[in-house]
């Protein structure tokens, strides 16, 4: 009889825990497939998904996910090695997730390495044709390799797809700009800053290319603008910095190139990569 009532309390027990044990589990669900990892602090995303990692109760494809859910939460917090590890595992186990391969060409790019980025980029444009996002990395991606005319294919297809969008196109001015072709490259800045008057990567862009052709009061115009929306932004600093050295002002040269450089050490190295100097 004893056995028996131990054997009782026992089972009740363990179906007084089951609710319990079920509500941390929808927890963690939510943790990790909840909003998009921008949205919530990292931290916490990757401790709920690593509990349904371990949990040992996902099926395949949402196992897929966790890992593909604490890749972004890893690449938030830039443990690279990680978000790459989470993101190699999301795609072993779901091989025709696009959303995977581009994710973690984006922590290729983020490491600077940006071939491997654009491996990934095609991989997710090759599962996922309309696959925008993709597009647009991979534009940027052969921006910084400096491979004009390939950016300006990918970006000239996203701003064919989403016309009434100002990023598109800000990024088309700035990769005909960078390539020389500076009255397409206004024509695509004027057209972004129609959308969106105050839209500070069009203005850089504009800035850019009146820099490339010798325009300099148009461009520190442009600068200027760009400034009052972000005082901090360290491509306007540099732009209007190179522009002033040009026309001869060595003080303000100085003094905004020295401001964009507290703002982002590397951004002269950045520039000069795309010309700028």
């Amino acid at each position: 009889m004893r056995i028996d009532r131990v054997a009782a309390a026992a089972l009740l027990a363990v179906l007084l825990a089951a609710p319990a044990i079920a509500q941390d589990f929808d927890r963690q669900r939510r943790g990790c497939f909840g909003p998009p990892y921008v949205e919530v602090p990292p931290a916490p995303r990757i401790a709920a998904c690593t509990a349904l990692i371990q949990s040992g109760r996902l099926e395949r494809a949402d196992l897929s996910r966790a890992h593909f859910h604490r890749g972004g939460a890893h690449h938030a917090q830039r443990a690279f090695d990680r978000a790459i590890e989470d993101y190699d595992a999301a795609i072993r186990l779901k091989p025709n997730s696009p959303g995977a391969f581009n994710n973690r060409g984006t922590v290729y790019m983020s490491l600077g390495r940006h071939e491997r980025a654009i491996e990934d980029f095609d991989a997710a444009i090759r599962l996922e044709p309309a696959n925008l996002l993709a597009f647009d990395n991979r534009g940027v991606a052969r921006l910084l390799l400096r491979r004009y005319e390939g950016a300006i294919a990918d970006f000239e297809h996203t701003a064919r797809s989403r016309p009434s969008q100002p990023e598109p196109l800000a990024n088309l001015c700035l990769a005909r700009a960078l390539a020389g072709r500076v009255k397409a490259a206004l024509a695509d800045c004027n057209r972004a800053l129609a959308l969106a008057p105050s839209h500070r990567g069009a203005l850089e862009a504009r800035g850019l290319a009146h820099l490339k052709s010798g325009d300099l009061a148009e461009a520190i115009a442009d600068y200027d603008a760009a400034l009052r929306i972000d005082a901090r932004s360290a491509p306007a600093l540099y732009g209007r910095g190179i522009a002033w050295r040009r026309k001869g002002d060595t003080a303000r040269a100085t003094a905004d190139i020295a401001a964009a450089k507290a703002l982002a050490s590397d951004i002269e190295e950045e520039m000069t990569r795309l010309g700028v100097e």
